[in-house]
Order: structure tokens, then sequence, then C-alpha cells
């Protein structure tokens, strides 16, 4: 999906093609937010699969770029290319009430399960403890990197730039730039009512995938086992 395309069909929605009331910096700067929404009401709308460095013990940070964790797939070996033992999430409690020594175990390489508390997104714990020589494969959402507001014409119509998303988030991305455009006109009462019809339209588009891709979540796989 192309920056270019979706900002000039913003400006034809707001009635200003020529992005004289709207600028083209406000309307990417919204569309930046717009990307990052999207994300955090669909965690999978940009999922990424790469290999996670283990360390020493349970406790492991994710990537500092990672919004949160979608699964945790398999071992795969110190150098990170031989895939081995699948890996499953278990409950603490579980884990607790079978082997409440479970954090000071004996460090191994390969890992068999692992806890993931949506609470503290940022972190999770791995069973067997790590000896800290393997690495893991880890699907996690990461939020796309943002666009230039003040990028010049070349770039704005450049094939190459890209919003980050698939398509098929075209309408969200639409509707949420509407809202917040809209959102600046609060003296107007016609504007506001306006805005939060694109903002309902906004989680509307999104809202049967919502409940759909929560199974995505590792705590909701967990609670189905």
């Amino acid at each position: 999906m192309k920056v270019a395309t979706i900002i000039n069909d913003v400006a034809k929605e707001l009635g200003d093609p020529s992005m004289v009331t709207w600028n083209r910096p406000t309307l990417i700067g919204l569309l930046n937010q717009a990307v990052k929404q999207v994300v955090l009401v669909r965690p999978d709308a940009n999922s990424i699969t790469e290999n996670l460095n283990l360390v020493l013990g349970t406790l492991q940070d994710l990537p500092a770029d990672a919004l949160r964790l979608l699964d945790v797939v398999r071992n795969m070996g110190a150098d990170g290319l031989t895939p081995g033992r699948a890996i499953k999430i278990v409950d603490s409690d579980t884990l607790v009430a079978f082997d409440p020594d479970w954090h000071t175990n004996t460090p191994v390489a390969v890992i068999t399960s692992y806890v993931y508390d949506e609470s503290s997104p940022g972190s999770l714990y791995v069973n067997p403890p790590s000896d800290g020589t393997t690495k893991v494969e880890i699907k996690v959402s990461k939020i796309p990197a943002e666009q230039d507001v003040g990028m010049d014409d070349t770039a704005f119509n450049d094939d190459a730039t890209v919003v980050g998303l698939k398509d098929i988030y075209y309408n969200p991305l639409m509707e949420w730039i509407l809202y917040k455009a809209f959102s600046f006109e609060k003296a107007s009462a016609s504007s506001v009512s306006t805005a939060n019809t694109h903002m309902s339209s906004f989680y509307g588009s999104l809202g049967v995938k919502v409940q759909s891709d929560m199974m995505n979540s590792p705590e909701v796989k967990l609670s189905q086992q």
C-alpha cells in the first residue's frame, strides 16, 4: 500500500484534494498514528518471526521494538539455523504446582515450554532454565517504521514509499485518519459528529477480526488446552 495512495484518497474524502486545509505533513503524521492504532488493536497486523537469543536463566526479555509476544515456536540451536523441539505455552500456576523450584533447576540448551503474562508484555519465562547458549524462534508484533512527515515530492510519489501494513488495512487506516482530521474542528458540532462516526467505523472495521484474532493470544491459546 503506497503512502501517496492513501494520503491522496484521504485528501479527496476531506474535500481538500490540494491539501490546503489539511496539509500533507499533517496527513502523513495522522497516517503514522493510524498505523500504530491498527497494530495496537490487531497485534498480528505486523507479525514478525525472528530468533531470540536466550540468556542464562528463566527470565527472557523480548526485543526492545517488540510490542508483544504472539508465540514461541521452536528451538533453533546455538547457530539459530537448526530447527529443534517445538515449544508449548504453559500456565505458571501449573508449573509451580508441579515443581515449585522450576526457576532454579539446572540450565539446559533445549527449552520445552514458556510462560507469558500479557500484563508484562516485554518479557517471558522459559522452562527449563536456559543455559544461555541457544536461540528460539518467536513471533512478535511490531510497529512499522514511521513515515517522514517532511518527505519531498520524489519520496512521496515513489512506489517504494509504502505504509508497512497489508492492503487489507486500507479502510481502517482511512477511517482513523479521517477521525483525527475532523477532530481538529472541535468547535463544529457537525465535525465532531463526523469524527465520532469515523472512529466507530475504524473499530467496527476491525471488530470481527479482533474477535477472531484474539485467538492468537498466547493466554487464550493456553485457556483452550
